[in-house]
């Protein structure tokens, strides 16, 4: 059901949008046809009143209205109107004179030029804005009055003379006749039209009406006084024409102009009138178009240029009232003065910041207002300032308010004394006593923070998101040997490079920072990295960072370093020491532990029951000497990279059995499950003895801190990596502890647990060793009395198995 709703709806709304095409379609050519049919209807009639006036030529005449109604058409409506001018045409020439074809050429000649003169007014001045522009108006009646009618006059005289209409010995008067009748329509009926058609909409007012009526009855009065042959002076009309085209506008000039063709043209053709002369009617006629062609351009340029004038003096004062509206209610203070500080001019802010009224202000001396400890500084800038014209100058001071209160002002002098409308110095101005304020207070912090850094003993650099250092105290720049200037701003990874115990330079990636603004999380190092300082000698540093965040976004670190290398020579010396120690006791306490074995076994003879405990105690202890020493030993030797690392490739199970072999005793006494879960073939490539010493150190470990249960090894593999899990049931290790799990001397168990006390370098051992073979080990997962798991990972042989090898 949904689906034949939707299918219903999609028919229907697509209907409906068809639906709204045809009828937009249909009203669009409704409205094209009506407004064809008007223009064809006034062009017909303005073509027969004008042919009526014909003489010399039944298709030429002096007064020829057609031409601006087309033209103004195709300017106001496109050329969407050009139809209803052909056949306007056509049918005007059909019904005068002519066959058809002279018809049909005709009015192809009057319907391109109206084409052309829209072209080339649209084109080359401004359109239907023609009279906007002063220079626009010349255009038009260069391209649509001049240059535009000739293409009618040309053709139309040709298309006579092919038609035999008229003859060759004719066509001076014929074509200039055309020509100006053409010209004339132009200049007299176009602007009236686009006048009437695009200006905006005229307000009338009853003064206003009263002034119209009176300025066209006299002009109405005047022009009938001239034409009927009382007072035959043409051009006396014209100061009445402009004097409407200065009140009234370009629409007053244009109906004007109108007017006063309308009764020239009855009077001169009835023999009345200034242009009657002995010469045929159409002669009295061309001068008559001639005069009043002049006349519409004269009232149309100087209406035009009125316009322009009024329309600048609108805009001027519109930006005048803006900019007093802005002064007036800008939140700033402003005063105007001349080069002696003396105001003539204060806008109403300056009350709410000084508490002066505009009016107090008014005449006083503005040095006067300002502090006498800080007038001196304001009169040499002002001096300055006024041998700068068109300068300007930004200060600082106090002002002395009408309460006598002191306050701290922003101010920005401009000098336009040498503009003739201004003729001062403009001072805009603003308080800044608060900022002022928290000013010496940052300065007061910057001070106190600057000084407790430089008390602090630590290197301290802090850099922004990008790593660029923002801040570095002198502790850092004159441990490193730089100047402060030769760091700011500069990258740290580049301008402090970081190594390893190698020597590697460490990367960008590498770098403390960049985890921490990854992560944003605080990150200390270990003692292996170093500084290069300026010299390129190495620094031994421990670092701590810190991420600095702002609206939980990381926006930079703070890092503290510390130069340890006294510490490095201590633990140096240290490691030396032990190492000594080390090697100079495991001889007599294997001599004591051998000795004590002989005892203990009756080599000297029957033992007294009562020394057997004593005896196995300090065996036991000796024993855990031994392997204390032992471990001290193989620290040393790791450090000091005397440890070899024999690689090969051995199996996996067989390695892990024979660890077991050796455990399997402790567990049976402590009655706990030492079960190797994983039975898969499988090779490492590594050190097989040292990779027995880890995992008997990590089973040890587990047996010993677990009671009841099991201790599970299991194996599996990932990529090139062997993962080999040891499980236990046992005590667990305390969260605080799992972080220093694998530092030197940190001890599982101890007195607190009551097991036995180790060495506390077991673990650390068996990290640094499967490192050494490209593996780790780590701690999994601990909960108190559940048990832990660590896993030692070492990489996987490329054989299947040792027979592979072996083969």
């Amino acid at each position: 059901m949904n689906n034949i709703a939707s299918a219903k709806e999609f028919y229907y709304s697509k209907d409906t949008a068809m639906e709204k095409k045809v009828i937009h379609n249909t009203s669009s050519f409704s409205k094209t046809f009506f407004l064809n049919l008007g223009v064809l209807l006034i062009y017909i009639l303005a073509g027969k009143l004008g042919l009526s006036f014909a003489s010399v030529n039944p298709s030429a005449t002096a007064i020829w209205p057609p031409t601006g109604i087309a033209l103004a058409a195709i300017l106001l409506f496109g050329y969407r109107v050009v139809p209803a001018i052909f056949i306007g045409a056509f049918l005007v020439n059909l019904t005068t004179a002519g066959t058809i074809a002279t018809s049909l050429g005709i009015a192809f000649g009057n319907t391109l030029e109206g084409v052309v003169g829209a072209y080339l007014i649209n084109r080359f001045a401004n359109g239907v804005h023609a009279f906007s522009n002063i220079f626009d108006v010349f255009k038009f009646i260069l391209f649509g009055a001049i240059l535009s009618t000739t293409v009618s006059a040309d053709i139309g005289f040709l298309t006579l003379l092919l038609g035999k209409l008229t003859v060759l010995h004719d066509f001076f008067s014929v074509w200039t006749t055309w020509w100006l009748g053409d010209a004339s329509g132009d200049i007299l009926i176009a602007p009236f039209i686009l006048m009437w058609g695009v200006s905006s909409k005229t307000h009338v007012y009853f003064r206003k009406t009263i002034h119209v009526i009176l300025a066209f009855f006299i002009l109405f009065l005047t022009t009938w006084f001239i034409f009927s042959g009382t007072l035959p002076y043409a051009y006396i009309c014209i100061p009445i024409v402009v004097w409407i085209a200065f009140w009234f506008g370009r629409r007053g000039a244009a109906t004007a102009t109108l007017i006063i063709s309308g009764i020239a043209v009855f009077y001169t053709v009835n023999g009345f009138g200034p242009f009657i002369v002995s010469h045929p009617i159409n002669q009295s006629l061309l001068l008559l178009q001639i005069f009043l062609s002049i006349l519409s351009i004269t009232s149309m340029t100087f209406a035009t240029l009125v316009h322009t004038v009024r329309k600048g003096e609108k805009t001027l004062a519109t930006h005048e009232a803006r900019f007093k509206a802005l002064i007036e209610n800008s939140f700033d203070g402003v005063v105007l003065v001349d080069a002696a500080t003396k105001i003539f001019y204060a806008s109403p802010s300056c009350k709410r910041i000084m508490d002066y009224k505009p009016e107090e202000l008014n005449g006083m001396i503005g040095i006067e207002l300002i502090v006498p400890q800080q007038r001196k500084k304001v009169l040499q800038e002002l001096a300055k300032l006024v041998l700068k014209p068109g300068g300007h100058t930004t200060l600082e001071y106090q002002l002395l308010r009408k309460d006598q209160q002191i306050i701290w002002v922003e101010a920005t002098g401009t000098n336009l004394l040498f503009e003739p409308d201004v003729n001062a110095v403009v001072v805009n101005f603003h308080e800044i006593t608060d900022k002022k304020i928290a000013e010496e207070w940052l300065l007061q912090e910057k001070t106190r923070d600057e000084a407790m850094l430089k008390s602090i003993g630590d290197g301290i650099i802090a850099t922004d998101n990008k790593g660029r250092i923002t801040m570095i105290n002198h502790v850092a720049y004159e441990t490193l040997g730089w100047k402060r200037s030769e760091l700011l701003g500069k990258h740290i990874v580049n301008a402090i490079p970081m190594v390893d115990e190698t020597g590697r330079v460490l990367t960008i990636a590498e770098r403390p920072m960049t985890k921490v603004l990854m992560h944003g999380k605080k990150t200390v190092t270990l003692q292996k990295n170093y500084y290069l300082k300026k010299d390129n000698t190495k620094l031994p540093i421990r670092i701590t960072v810190t991420p600095i965040i702002i609206d939980r976004v990381t926006v930079g670190t703070i890092e503290v370093f510390q130069d340890i290398t006294k510490e490095k020579e201590i633990n140096q010396m240290k490691d030396e020491f032990i190492s000594m120690a080390s090697h100079e006791l495991r001889t007599p306490m294997t001599a004591i532990n051998g000795l004590l074995s002989m005892i203990s076994h009756g080599d000297y003879g029957p033992i007294n029951e009562k020394l057997k405990h004593p005896l196995d105690n300090i065996q036991s202890s000796s024993q855990r000497q031994i392997h204390l020493i032992n471990d001290l030993l193989d620290v040393s030797r790791l450090q000091s990279g005397k440890i070899d690392i024999i690689l090969s490739i051995f199996s996996l199970q067989q390695m892990l059995e024979e660890v077991l072999k050796t455990l399997m005793p402790i567990a049976q006494q402590k009655k706990l499950k030492l079960i190797l879960k994983s039975k898969e073939e499988m090779s490492v490539y590594a050190d097989n003895e040292w990779s027995k010493h880890i995992m008997s150190n990590l089973i040890g470990n587990a047996l010993k801190f677990t009671d009841t249960g099991s201790v599970l090894i299991s194996y599996t593999s990932k990529g090139n990596t062997v993962y080999i899990s040891v499980t236990d049931t046992g005590s667990g290790i305390n969260p605080p502890d799992q972080e220093k799990l694998f530092g030197k001397f940190q001890q599982l168990g101890g007195r607190k647990s009551g097991k036995p006390p180790g060495s506390g370098l077991g673990l650390y051992l068996s990290r640094e060793l499967a490192r050494k073979m490209d593996g780790d080990v780590v701690l999994k997962k601990s909960q108190i009395n559940k048990g832990s798991t660590f896993i030692l990972s070492l990489p996987k042989s490329v054989h299947k198995s040792i027979n592979d090898k072996t083969n």
